[in-house]
């Protein structure tokens, strides 16, 4: 996986914004929403970015949070961060209280054929996905 410094040294280097005049070679080309999505994930929980001081009224404890970038797919921990209170949205207020649910559960292409020429392997399927949905 890629660390942020080594993410932030790659687009320091070699992306350039679409509104600059210089190509340089083999740079990439991005356009400013996608700029400003990475410049925000690379300030993402950085203390020099900003912060906001937090303090306990039961025990009195004092600390600092840095503010996080809310990005959905760039970053992994503010999107794993949103997925969950969305999901806990749905679940809570959305979903009708009943006492069933409709899944779908799809296959990559890439694997498709495999269960199209052996048959024997659904079984095997329907077993990991049951074990999946009901872990």
């Amino acid at each position: 996986m890629l660390r942020h410094s080594e993410a932030k040294l790659f687009f320091e280097n070699h992306c350039y914004d679409c509104h600059s005049d210089d190509s340089a070679n083999g740079d990439l080309r991005i356009d400013m929403l996608a700029t400003a999505a990475i410049a925000a994930f690379l300030d993402c929980g950085d203390f020099h970015a900003g912060f906001t001081r937090l303090h306990c009224p039961n025990c009195g404890h004092k600390f600092l949070v840095a503010f996080t970038c809310k990005q959905r797919v760039l970053c992994a921990s503010c999107h794993q961060r949103r997925t969950l209170i969305e999901g806990a949205l749905i679940a809570d207020e959305i979903s009708a209280p009943v006492p069933h649910r409709h899944l779908v559960l799809t296959l990559p292409r890439l694997i498709r054929h495999t269960f199209k020429f052996d048959r024997a392997l659904l079984g095997e399927l329907h077993h990991a996905a049951h074990s999946a949905i009901t872990a």
